[in-house]
């Protein structure tokens, strides 16, 4: 029997405050160095941080070619405090890392386009877009493009610090059109892993999780078996909550109703958020300034950001929901938890528990 989990829980929606910081809501600009956070004409800052909106298509942003593809920083650590760092991976046919684990930073990745084939453990997995993944720390894990056309991929590293990784080992595009061509000695590649705490696991892992390890999450498109609730005239559905990532961050996929009359959805006040959108239009009011989010925008809203979000279109939206470290809205009533019912957790080991009980 699948075990269920409780999905952790912080009460969240209070009004936003009348006192919002004054904010200049600016694009990510050239920079000569992925370690240095984007310059800004007009400073906006909210807990010393900066607000970042990386547009879709991603102008000003390091780009590296690598041996996997082109890796897009879409955010590194000196611009999130540390918490995450966040790539567009494109991933060329057969092309592929090998078998692999970090030691020091748990993954998560969200496939945009394309085909996939995940190694999660000793088990294999085809992910179509809308497929999401969680690898923690310590855990044997691969992506592979077994197809004849590119893929697409959202990485997200947590913490921080493996854009170093793909820096040193890759290449600087300074033309899109014509990068340059990536490393492929490994004799070269795997002493650069080893700088950041990765290393090749090509033996399969045991069968039983070595203590002090977590369980791989996966979750198809569509997201079965998920919790899920309604907000405000939105749906959010939960990829990942703090319980199953040891608290360092909670994923959401919200879609969001076209809205008539703007709504106050949320406020960062000690977690930073984070929006990657999929499709649809969102409009951000940050302050005094308001911003438009197509496919593919990115913005990151540090700790003490004042905001809100909310469709304006006529046709439903869908965005990413980042929360680092991890908080999880709620109904703004208390009651709605009864609503929630118990969900189980989508997980490979409990997957395997229920196809071992069965037979």
């Amino acid at each position: 029997m699948v075990t269920v989990k409780k999905l952790s829980m912080v009460i969240t929606g209070a009004a936003l405050s009348s006192l919002c910081v004054g904010l200049e809501v600016t694009q990510a600009h050239p920079g000569h160095s992925p370690f240095v956070p984007h310059e800004i004409s007009s400073p906006l800052t909210a807990g010393g941080q900066d607000v970042l909106i990386v547009p879709p298509d991603a102008s000003g942003r390091p780009v590296y070619s690598v041996f996997t593809g082109l890796s897009t920083f879409l955010a590194v650590g000196q611009e999130t405090g540390g918490q995450f760092s966040l790539f567009d991976l494109t991933v060329t046919p057969q092309n592929g890392p090998p078998p692999h684990r970090h030691f020091d930073q748990d993954e998560a990745f969200y496939v945009l386009d394309g085909e996939l084939r995940f190694l999660l453990g000793n088990e294999a997995i085809v992910a179509t877009p809308g497929t999401f993944a969680y690898i923690p720390r310590g855990r044997r894990h691969q992506f592979f493009n077994p197809s004849t056309t590119p893929a697409r991929l959202l990485a997200l590293t947590v913490p921080s610090g493996f854009e170093g990784f793909f820096a040193e080992e890759g290449r600087l595009v300074t033309d899109p059109s014509n990068p340059p061509p990536p490393r492929t000695d490994f004799t070269e590649i795997a002493p650069i892993a080893a700088r950041y705490d990765t290393a090749l696991a090509l033996e399969p892992e045991p069968s039983d999780i070595p203590q002090g390890l977590r369980d791989f999450i996966l979750v198809p498109p569509g997201a079965p078996n998920r919790p899920s609730f309604n907000e405000a005239g939105s749906l959010f559905t939960s990829l990942a909550s703090s319980e199953e990532t040891d608290g360092l961050f909670s994923l959401f996929n919200v879609l969001l109703t076209p809205q008539a009359e703007p709504k106050q959805l949320q406020r960062s006040d000690r977690k930073s958020q984070s929006f990657y959108i999929l499709d649809g239009e969102v409009t951000f009011q940050i302050g005094d300034k308001t911003t438009v989010g197509t496919p593919g925008t990115f913005v990151y809203l540090p700790e003490g950001t004042s905001y809100t979000y909310q469709n304006l279109g006529t046709t439903p939206a869908r965005t990413l929901l980042l929360s680092t470290p991890a908080s999880v809205p709620e109904p703004a009533s208390a009651l709605g938890l009864l609503g929630l019912g118990a969900f189980g957790t989508v997980s490979l080991r409990k997957r395997r528990e229920k196809q071992e009980n069965l037979s």
